[in-house]
């Protein structure tokens, strides 16, 4: 006899209740626990400000001094009056910002790529100028390139109550802005957190160091006209030219050659001097720069030339007159000439390019 299948809800109608009781308690539990998560993560996340710079003047390039003047505009939107970044923020490694225009206000019903729609948010602009710190690298001057780097800074809160937004879409600089002898390459405008190894005494903070949230904007510039480095490296090739010349003084007469030792003397203390004037214009380096290698080759071409000199006055005191003038004019001009331009050459192309 054969029999119908009884299903386990029919023959026992409790178990389906109590599955779906189960199944619904755990998707409680589960809602319940992701959502105190979550708020807990919201409840300890740091505040953020959006935060924009766009440069208007960049000047005065010192750099013997190593800095620079830079005027910007600055501007803050948070989504509550609790922080207020423009009145904490501070350039590192630059002077007190002097502010020129200052305006604030109040923007209802404001929807941002940071914020959502929001009933409130508060706007603060502000106009700077400050002379900021700048390691110039002048290795390869005339044809160095540098990254002026404006750094900000807040100054009383750290990365876990404060952090900076930076608003990459209005940011930048003005295109018409006149840099001197300098052109705009790039422009780059990021947040990074900086950690340093001390609390700054804050008793409520038992941690030992913190971080600090801060904005970099990198504008990137190079030279574009040389003219004064050819006006710094002129007296050095004229000394050059003139030590050349003396290939063509006999040796073989004493007062001649003693006016010849004597000219050397007065070239190699030019170039001495020429160097000294360099140094003062772009500033004292531990590395060897393009002019100073200029300069050291001229130096030891001066020395070369002396040496040759020399020899040349004990070829003709040793009665080998004619080979002394031919070996001077025929042989050590030409090479002294040809080998100085083509280092010249080398050197400035690798500057440029290199």
């Amino acid at each position: 006899m054969h029999r119908n299948p009884v299903s386990l809800e029919t023959r026992y109608p409790w178990l389906h209740l109590n599955c779906l009781r189960w199944l619904l308690a755990l998707v409680l539990s589960f809602t319940l626990c992701f959502s105190t998560q979550v708020a807990g993560v919201s409840a300890n996340s740091p505040t953020t400000c959006q935060v924009g710079v766009y440069v208007t003047a960049l000047r005065n390039f010192k750099l013997t001094e190593k800095t620079f003047d830079a005027e910007f505009r600055l501007w803050s939107v948070c989504p509550t009056d609790t922080f207020q970044p423009l009145k904490n923020i501070k350039i590192v490694g630059g002077t007190t910002p002097i502010v020129s225009y200052e305006n604030f206000s109040v923007k209802d019903n404001i929807s941002t790529t940071t914020f959502a729609s929001r009933e409130k948010v508060y706007y603060h602009q502000q106009e700077m100028t400050a002379t900021i710190g700048q390691g110039w690298n002048v290795d390869n001057y005339p044809f160095d390139r540098h990254v002026l780097k404006i750094q900000l800074e807040d100054g009383i809160e750290n990365s876990s109550k404060f952090v900076y937004t930076p608003d990459l879409t209005a940011s930048g600089y003005q295109k018409s802005m006149s840099v001197g002898a300098w052109k705009i390459k790039g422009f780059k405008m990021e947040e990074i957190q900086v950690p340093y190894a001390s609390n700054f005494g804050d008793p409520s903070n038992n941690k030992k160091g913190q971080t600090r949230s801060r904005i970099v904007v990198s504008v990137s510039i190079y030279r574009e006209k040389a003219l004064s480095f050819f006006k710094l490296v002129a007296g050095v090739y004229a000394a050059i030219a003139m030590t050349a010349l003396t290939f063509f003084l006999d040796s073989n007469v004493p007062p001649i050659f003693s006016g010849r030792m004597g000219l050397l003397v007065g070239v190699l203390f030019a170039i001495v001097v020429n160097m000294r004037v360099v140094e003062s214009a772009i500033g004292r380096t531990e590395t060897v720069t393009l002019a100073d290698f200029i300069h050291i080759v001229a130096v030891a071409y001066v020395f070369i030339a002396a040496v040759l000199g020399v020899h040349s006055r004990i070829q003709a005191a040793s009665g080998f007159v004619r080979l002394a003038k031919k070996m001077d004019t025929k042989v050590f001009f030409p090479i002294f000439v040809i080998s100085f331009v083509v280092i010249n050459i080398i050197a400035v192309t690798y500057a440029a390019f290199v």
